[in-house]
């Protein structure tokens, strides 16, 4: 199995001592489940997460060999929520993606109407839209649900494509 990712985009390897489901001891556990691991790490492993500056929220365990780290994503987004609000580009939200909740910076965004005039994004508005991860690389998949917090705008979207290097 894999934790990670840490800050700095790697995974350490380990093995599961002890999985429990809902406080039962179990032989597996699948999507969904909501599942406590007691997992096998070496003194160097249980010293470098204990360390405030390697360990972060979000982190995954995996049962097989990860992916690159994630440093940033594109996504289809549509604004939902706003009175006369918008968002301007190089600005920064909280991103929802699943298990992580992390700051993100908006580095680029192209409305769909096409006409490429638009220099602010409005609710009610559909963009793609280019993030950067400001806390170190994440755990996502293409195809994951997005929402968008900025002030009182609320956005929702899908990521259509990763970036696997630092912006």
């Amino acid at each position: 199995m894999y934790l990670g990712p840490l800050k700095n985009g790697t995974y350490i390897k380990t093995m599961a001592k002890s999985i429990h489901v809902a406080q039962t001891s179990v032989d597996q556990a699948w999507a969904g489940h909501s599942a406590c691991f007691a997992v096998n790490l070496t003194k160097a492993q249980r010293k470098m997460l204990t360390h405030h500056q390697t360990k972060k929220k979000g982190m995954v365990l995996l049962g097989q060999e990860p992916t690159a780290p994630v440093y940033g994503f594109t996504a289809e987004i549509c604004l939902s929520k706003g009175d006369s609000t918008f968002i301007k580009g190089q600005t920064n939200s909280t991103i929802h993606i699943l298990h992580v909740k992390t700051a993100c910076r908006l580095v680029d965004f192209d409305t769909m109407a096409g006409n490429g005039t638009t220099v602010v994004l409005r609710p009610g508005q559909r963009a793609t839209a280019t993030f950067e991860f400001l806390q170190g690389p994440q755990h996502v998949r293409k195809g994951m649900r997005v929402i968008l917090r900025d002030g009182h705008v609320r956005g929702i979207g899908i990521i259509r494509a990763l970036h696997h290097h630092k912006f």
